[in-house]
């Protein structure tokens, strides 16, 4: 058997469970409009703090569809390359490390000098295969992240050449830090 016994209805679970959330964040927000209005901050600011927390919740949601694809992906056998490579999600956690060891925003080619320099050792054999153009593996994911940390509000949309992480990517990249430490 080649694929996942019931990945379908797995994906179908994932998706139902990011559309109830979001729902729920909609709820959220309308109900906290409606404190504010009525001047009660502190219902308000209760509710915001749940928000935030549901707004993790999702990350996590899309994070595990990320890997459950990454899964399916794995299963395929393309035959084509032995070399295991790092899924794109992983590059998110040391991507935003990086933005925070180099004062929370950067240029993509600071950005990419600055993980080289920290983060490479933790790459697999398959990240350091070089791309057309003789980029490596591992630079073209940074790339392809970028559209993913936005979405997740981790960096900013500026549309520029700075990358620009924010609060909750700073959030994010110290939550992971605080996770390895308490395991050694």
């Amino acid at each position: 058997m080649s694929g996942i016994p019931r990945c379908a209805e797995i994906e179908k679970a994932i998706r139902d469970l990011v559309q109830k959330t979001r729902q729920s964040q909609a709820a959220l927000n309308r109900q906290a409009g409606m404190f504010v209005a009525k001047g009660r901050y502190e219902k308000a600011d209760a509710l915001v703090a749940k928000a935030r927390a549901l707004n993790d919740f999702q990350v996590k949601i899309k994070t595990l569809r990320d890997e459950l694809r990454q899964l399916k992906r794995a299963g395929r056998g393309s035959g084509k390359r032995g070399k295991q490579t790092t899924p794109l999600w992983g590059y998110y956690q040391p991507i935003l490390q990086t933005l925070l060891e180099m004062g929370g925003q950067a240029r993509r080619p600071d950005l990419e000098a600055g993980f080289g320099q920290k983060h490479t050792s933790v790459l697999l054999t398959g990240d350091m295969e070089m791309m057309a153009g003789n980029t490596p593996r591992w630079q073209r994911m940074i790339r392809r992240a970028r559209k993913h940390l936005i979405e997740q509000n981790f960096i900013e949309n500026s549309g520029g050449k700075v990358w620009r992480i924010t609060d909750e990517g700073r959030r994010a990249a110290r939550s992971q830090k605080e996770c390895t430490k308490d395991l050694n």
